[in-house]
């Protein structure tokens, strides 16, 4: 879509906690300049689960929402660098967007983050912005939901059971978005 950089970041070997991984994975990524150096990036990851939960809803659906604004975005003008990021290695503990945090030469000019994960799927849309030692601001967790109303997605939920409780204590769902949280983005 006429990207002004595209490439893969590899990663051979990743420490997650206290485990090294040997892998062969990487992140897709494609960067559109902006009127400023401050980027947004938008990603997905491009590994799946196991065989319960479909690969095209986890999380190739996540992907391909990347590649659409990806393509909605390089026809508009941009005021922020968008950095468009397909993440390997989500599914083994967040390897891709951890190692993309940790080594992206212009991380410190992020300002924002959203991670897209299984927006194929049927049902609730649950919006993940918090975890124990961690937490999105408030106020685009409010805007979120009100753009939601707006566009008359009632699906959209934040989910006040088990899997919000799970979250809390630091273990439950999760996506890419925590690697950027826990780098204050």
């Amino acid at each position: 879509f006429g990207a002004d950089s595209v490439f893969i970041m590899r990663f051979t070997s990743i420490k997650n906690r206290n485990t090294m991984f040997i892998t062969n994975s990487g992140t897709a990524v494609s960067i559109f300049n902006g009127k400023t150096d401050t980027s947004i990036v938008v990603g997905g990851h491009i590994d799946s689960d196991d065989i319960s939960i479909p690969g095209a809803n986890d999380n190739a659906s996540g992907t391909a929402a990347a590649v659409e604004l990806a393509r909605i975005w390089s026809e508009r003008p941009r005021r922020y660098t968008m950095i468009f990021c397909a993440f390997g290695g989500e599914e083994q503990g967040l390897l891709g967007s951890k190692y993309f945090v940790e080594n992206f030469p212009d991380i410190e000019n992020t300002a924002f983050m959203i991670s897209t994960d299984m927006a194929a799927s049927k049902g609730t849309i649950q919006a993940m912005f918090e975890r124990r030692d961690i937490q999105a601001p408030k106020r685009l967790v409010r805007d979120a939901f009100t753009v939601g109303r707006q566009l008359g997605l009632d699906q959209l939920m934040h989910p006040a059971h088990a899997s919000s409780i799970l979250s809390l204590m630091g273990s439950g769902p999760g996506s890419d978005h925590q690697s950027f949280l826990k780098k204050d983005i």
